[in-house]
């Protein structure tokens, strides 16, 4: 049962997948931060800019995902959601009031 190849062929297949499943998480990890940089860049030009963009950007992760039965636009719209989350803290929201208010 131990040394049994088709034993061991199930297991190099859950390896694999289990692998595969990890780089693809780090990859997501990746993308995600390079969300929050750009966000980040875009807060230091303007801080109304995302505010102005994120519509356009959700309407178009709509469009597509409506058009393409996508799910890749819906984990972009997760990584936005997130980014701006993170960086839209209660100080950020004193600093938006103050100066556009």
């Amino acid at each position: 049962m131990l040394l049994s190849a088709r034993r061991w062929q199930e297991r190099l297949l859950l390896w694999t997948a289990g692998a595969a499943i990890g780089v693809v998480a780090v990859l997501f990890a990746r993308l995600a931060d390079l969300a929050q940089a750009a966000l980040r860049h875009l807060l230091q030009v303007s801080l109304l800019i995302p505010l102005v963009l994120a519509p356009f950007g959700f309407a178009g992760i709509g469009w597509l995902s409506a058009q393409h039965d996508m799910v890749f636009p819906l984990m972009i719209s997760v990584i936005i959601a997130t980014s701006i989350s993170r960086l839209l803290s209660p100080p950020l929201y004193r600093t938006l009031a103050e100066r556009y208010l």
